[in-house]
């Protein structure tokens, strides 16, 4: 069953296995309308998502669930470039002007996450129209 993956309007992500667009849209009907011209779901071919346990559970953590209080740690490699590239280009534009390894770089760290904020704005109000060339239309590799 494939995996698809869902930018909607405001910038969120989803991610769901379905056994097609169709049947993607449905699962994701608790979450939004998927078929929404805002939304962009895609098929997905590969998947990677690491998480990490933490040492202490924390004051914002859900008590309410039986799982261990897992943190999200990054998306693997392939997944990650899909997203930053073709999900959140604003974004990725501005993260990869900022060189955080530059002690002299001419972004100061408060500076730089202000622009990171900005991109993040973006982001939140950006929609592609349907008849854009730019619009996510297929992740990379093939689908099984």
């Amino acid at each position: 069953m494939p995996l698809y993956l869902c930018r909607w309007p405001n910038g969120d992500l989803s991610i769901v296995y379905a056994s097609d667009e169709e049947d993607a849209a449905m699962r994701l009907e608790e979450v939004g309308d998927a078929e929404d011209p805002g939304a962009i779901l895609v098929p997905f071919p590969e998947f990677a998502m690491h998480f990490k346990l933490p040492e202490k559970i924390g004051e914002k953590t859900d008590l309410d669930t039986l799982l261990p209080p897992f943190e999200f740690e990054h998306f693997g490699e392939e997944m990650q470039d899909f997203l930053s590239k073709q999900f959140y280009p604003e974004f990725y534009t501005a993260a990869m002007k900022i060189d955080f390894d530059d002690k002299e770089a001419p972004t100061s760290p408060k500076q730089a996450i202000e622009e990171l904020n900005e991109a993040l704005s973006a982001e939140k109000e950006r929609l592609w129209p349907k008849d854009d060339s730019s619009r996510p239309h297929r992740a990379p590799g093939r689908v099984m």
